[in-house]
């Protein structure tokens, strides 16, 4: 009984802060901060962006050289890309984002919704996808709809 409330009380100190983390991974994001971006990676961290279906035909970003080469990928393909998160759902190990992506590249402007799912292991992110809409997002992470 011990462990399971110990256990429990782990789960609700850590929902708030793997929320915090992944709003100082937006705003990293947002100022290019590439060292603060792989400071809040896990080293077995693996990403899948838009970005990645576009430079890397679909291939996952992985690791935090990956996350580094994501960075890139992003400043060489988009003249302005902007992740605007508005509101977040936390799921125990994981967070939902929900928000709009505005991008302007070679390839034209975009400006759209957009759910972003976040795992985090030991503090840090280890999985990062973006998705269609929340059904996808939560079904991704195993959570009730």
């Amino acid at each position: 009984m011990q462990q399971m409330q110990q256990q429990a009380s782990t789960v609700e100190t850590s929902v708030p802060h793997n929320v915090e983390v992944v709003k100082r991974l937006f705003e990293a994001f947002a100022r290019r901060d590439i060292e603060a971006v792989v400071a809040l990676a896990h080293p077995d961290v693996k990403i899948l962006p838009v970005t990645a279906h576009l430079a890397r035909g679909g291939r996952a970003y992985e690791g935090r050289a990956g996350i580094r080469e994501y960075m890139a990928d992003a400043s060489r393909l988009w003249e302005e890309l902007e992740l605007v998160p508005i509101q977040y759902e936390a799921v125990v190990n994981a967070v939902v984002a929900i928000g709009e992506v505005r991008a302007r590249g070679a390839g034209g402007e975009l400006r759209q919704p957009a759910v972003w799912t976040w795992k985090l292991r030991e503090g840090l992110i280890v999985d990062g996808r973006v998705h269609s809409d929340v059904k996808a997002a939560r079904e991704a992470l195993g959570a009730p709809r």
